[in-house]
């Protein structure tokens, strides 16, 4: 697979992050796991019962488990979770992996209505180069691990 398809499948799939967040309402967005394979797309949820951010091992945690039940490793996948810039806003990071170690990642700008707390997607930026350590760098990790 070419960097460039890599690429336009997080713009994908950040874009469908960003379309659900203007269609709805949304007062917290939950973690939402995107593994892409050639002939489809499987969707894989995290709930916390605490209402807690998952922590990076409990995400390569979930890998492994995906693995242990048949999950097969899918040329690349996308985690989104609801995070914060660096200067302290509201966002939706979104964060690939593939099995070769690529790692690429953009977060979605958020703003909170005033009255609901809704949050509303402002816009989206790129990361010329993604951290080392991603949510979807972890569940990729635990995919790889658990087969």
């Amino acid at each position: 697979m070419a960097q460039g398809e890599f690429e336009h499948e997080l713009e994908k799939c950040a874009s469908v992050v960003e379309s659900m967040l203007q269609e709805h309402a949304y007062k917290t967005y939950l973690t939402m796991a995107y593994l892409v394979y050639p002939d489809r797309l499987d969707l894989k949820g995290l709930v916390s019962e605490t209402g807690e951010a998952y922590s990076f091992e409990a995400i390569y945690e979930f890998g492994k488990a995906l693995a242990a039940h048949g999950t097969e490793v899918p040329p690349f996948l996308f985690v989104a979770a609801e995070a914060e810039t660096g200067e302290g806003d509201p966002c939706v990071f979104v964060s690939g992996a593939t099995p070769d170690g690529r790692r690429n990642s953009m977060h979605i700008v958020l703003q909170r209505s005033r009255w609901r707390r809704i949050l509303r997607p402002t816009g989206m930026v790129w990361h010329d180069e993604a951290p080392e350590l991603t949510s979807a760098g972890e569940l990729m990790r635990g995919l790889l691990t658990g087969t």
